[in-house]
This record gives C-alpha cells, sequence and structure tokens, in this order.
C-alpha cells in the first residue's frame, strides 16, 4: 500500500514536518516519486512500528484494539501496566497492538485460520436462542470460551463439538 505524507503523518500520530525532519535525518526515509514527491509504505510503518517482516500483520492503534474487545484504553492501559497483555511501542513510544496480541486475548495462537463469534450469531448458526447457549454453557453441555473480561465467545471448535453431540443425539 502506498501513502502520501499526510495519510502517513495521520497513521503514526505525527505531522507532515515531523515526516520530512526525518526524512532529512534519514531517521525514516520517504520513497520519491518521478516529479521527487515523497510517498510511503507498508514498509515504512513496519520500519516505523519496529517490526522485521510485516507481511500480512495487522497493526491496531491501543483506541481501535480496545473498541475490538469491547473495552476501554484504560483497561487495555491497565493489562499492559500488569503484564496481561503487552503492548508493542512504536519509536514515538506510542502502543500499538497486532493481531498476535488477539490471538492472545481469545486464547488461540492462530487467528487466520478460526473463526470467532458473539454468542449471539453462534445461537442463530445452531437454529437455538441464546437462553439455551447459555444454559448449555453452565451446565457443560457445550462450554463457551472467555475473555479476559468474562465475556462469552465462540469457535470453530465450537461449532464441530457441537456437530458430535447433535451426531451422537440422532443415533440414539
Amino acid at each position: 500500500m502506498i501513502y502520501r505524507p499526510k495519510e502517513f503523518a495521520e497513521m503514526l500520530g505525527v505531522s507532515v514536518k515531523t515526516l520530512q525532519r526525518w526524512d532529512k535525518k534519514g531517521i525514516l526515509k520517504a520513497c520519491r516519486t518521478k516529479k521527487n514527491r515523497r510517498y510511503y509504505t507498508d514498509e515504512h510503518y513496519a520500519e516505523y512500528l519496529g517490526i522485521e517482516n510485516a507481511e500480512g500483520i495487522s497493526r491496531y492503534t491501543q483506541k481501535d484494539f480496545a473498541k475490538m474487545l469491547g473495552v476501554s484504553v484504560k483497561t487495555l492501559e491497565h493489562w499492559d501496566k500488569n503484564g496481561l497483555l503487552i503492548a508493542y511501542r512504536a519509536k514515538n513510544n506510542k502502543k500499538y497492538y497486532t493481531d498476535e496480541h488477539y490471538a492472545t486475548f481469545v486464547g488461540t495462537e492462530n487467528l487466520h485460520n478460526i473463526s470467532i463469534y458473539k454468542p449471539k450469531v453462534f445461537a442463530e448458526m445452531l437454529g437455538i436462542s441464546i437462553k439455551t447457549l447459555q444454559c448449555w454453557d453452565n451446565s457443560g453441555i457445550l462450554k463457551a470460551s472467555r475473555t479476559p473480561k468474562n465475556q462469552r465467545y465462540y469457535t470453530d471448535k465450537h461449532y464441530e463439538e457441537y456437530l458430535k453431540i447433535r451426531k451422537a443425539k440422532l443415533k440414539k
């Protein structure tokens, strides 16, 4: 992806003037068009964040990541301070998160091969009510996974488990 200086500055939370200074000082060298205009790429972003291989890695600001998890920025800061979910820090010391953090949050190592469902969506997939899903969770029939905030969520593994239970009941 290619970014104009203004777009890139907004991504980093700095001014265009700061980008120009960094380019002149060699801190973060911009690419140049044939007309000598600056532009930036995902590789620049990775360099700024201190990531060696940025291909396929999603990066989230603290605010965006908090929204994804359904928690406050203060909660993220608390987790970071207590070592529960430690943020990466960019060169300007701003905190950011990646898919790896999200995988840690939901308790799976590889998010790229797994789907995560909120209880309402999962209940609809199964054709049951949320109350039934909660009863199954409470009685141990189909235990939900939990976030650090103790919210229920389900994955493809839960769906496979449901299919096995259903198949066993149909055999009876």
